[in-house]
């Protein structure tokens, strides 16, 4: 049975999200709403790079949601572009950053116990770039903590960020063109499936990544 915990609850609503703005992006009513926007959007593309940038440093702020709300404003490849960057900017300065406040922060976001397993994990160096590629298609919670835990844990930027850029492409490119190419709701059953398969292939190879974890 499956238990009601905060990381399920989340996990849920993560997976609703696209649904929701799928569906409310249909309303008629919306309409004026995105004419407005459009017209605006000397001041809407500097903004959205903003606020996802700001979302990577501190993940409450989700600046996917906003990158994704945009693809009918921006069209869904100018918004993927801004996707990219403010993650690719964001996650150079959570690197730098979690070198003095690493820590600290982890803790706030999933606290002391994830800090004290994540400080157990040794990598081994000769797959930094592909285990990258790894956490960071992992689900959300995950991927947010291992940005701010990867000097801790041992990456090289070099490698973090090279892995980063193509989990993101790989996971959020066609995201985004299936959101754009959506009309029918029920196309987006099949993408509740893939975070399980995340997690299992973690799970299942996780001693191929790294030397020792304790989950």
């Amino acid at each position: 049975m499956l238990k009601l915990t905060k990381t399920n609850i989340i996990t849920g609503l993560v997976l609703l999200l696209p649904l929701l703005i799928v569906y409310l992006l249909n309303l008629n009513n919306l309409t004026p709403l995105l004419s407005f926007l459009k017209e605006n959007q000397v001041f809407i593309i500097p903004l959205t790079l903003i606020i996802k940038i700001a979302g990577m440093i501190y993940p409450p702020i989700n600046g996917s949601v906003l990158t994704i709300a945009m693809i009918p404003v921006l069209g869904w490849k100018l918004a993927y572009l801004l996707d990219f960057l403010g993650s690719t900017v964001g996650i150079y300065i959570t690197y730098i950053l979690g070198n003095k406040y690493g820590d600290r922060i982890i803790i706030k976001l999933a606290g002391q116990n994830t800090l004290d397993k994540i400080k157990k994990i040794r990598l081994k160096n000769q797959n930094q770039i592909e285990t990258a590629i790894i956490l960071r298609l992992a689900p959300l919670g995950l991927s947010d903590v291992i940005t701010w835990g990867a000097s801790t844990i041992g990456f090289r930027i070099k490698a973090f960020i090279v892995g980063s850029v193509i989990a993101h492409v790989v996971g959020n490119l066609p995201f985004f063109f299936l959101i754009s190419q959506s009309i029918n709701i029920k196309s987006w059953l099949f993408f509740t499936p893939l975070f399980g398969i995340a997690v299992f292939f973690i799970w299942k190879n996780k001693a191929k990544y790294f030397d020792s974890c304790d989950y």
